[in-house]
């Protein structure tokens, strides 16, 4: 048995009397080497893509217990919220206005940093199947008014302003799930 001219098996016929095989006989014989030969490739196919396959979840529950143990570490943006919070509330004394805008930079950028933080390991639970849904209403309006104070600094260092409007429109409402 042989595909592209490399042998990948053999098949032996034996007759119990002298002489040649029938031609029918001969041609099912090709076809079921043909057939055999497409049989191999595809249990060792089969064998490397299990193989992979505990390779890739090996790889997946390594990355797991990473982000497992290094959520805490992760979560360093709570501190310095923590210490920016202190800061805006003066326990350390008050701070110039000017003081006061680049604490709340950082305030609205550990805010953001935090949240993509936390994004990263809601999709680590997902895969774990361990995370369950919580629907919140949300505000546009702050939402807006994060990613301004987010991009302001950017914006002001090429000397371009940044401008947002909000409507007063009425308050969020949840849509039904």
């Amino acid at each position: 048995m042989a595909k592209r001219n490399k042998i990948v098996g053999a098949l032996v016929v034996r007759r119990h009397k002298p002489g040649a095989f029938h031609e029918q006989v001969v041609h099912l014989l090709e076809t079921f080497a043909a057939q055999s030969v497409l049989a191999i490739q595809n249990a060792k196919l089969f064998r490397e893509i299990e193989e992979k396959g505990r390779e890739l979840e090996a790889a997946s529950r390594h990355k797991s217990q990473f982000l497992a143990n290094m959520s805490h570490e992760l979560r360093i943006p709570r501190s310095v919220l923590g210490f920016t919070e202190l800061l805006v509330d003066g326990i350390y004394g008050e701070l110039p206005d000017k003081a006061k805008t680049t604490v709340a930079r950082v305030q609205a950028n550990g805010r953001h940093l935090l949240g993509l933080i936390n994004d990263v390991l809601d999709l680590s639970k997902i895969e774990a199947g361990q995370l369950t849904l919580a629907i919140e209403d949300y505000s546009v309006a702050q939402i807006v008014r994060l990613t301004v104070t987010a991009v302001e600094p950017l914006a002001r260092a090429k000397r371009r302003r940044v401008l947002a409007a909000l409507g007063t429109g009425p308050p969020p409402t949840r849509e039904p799930v």
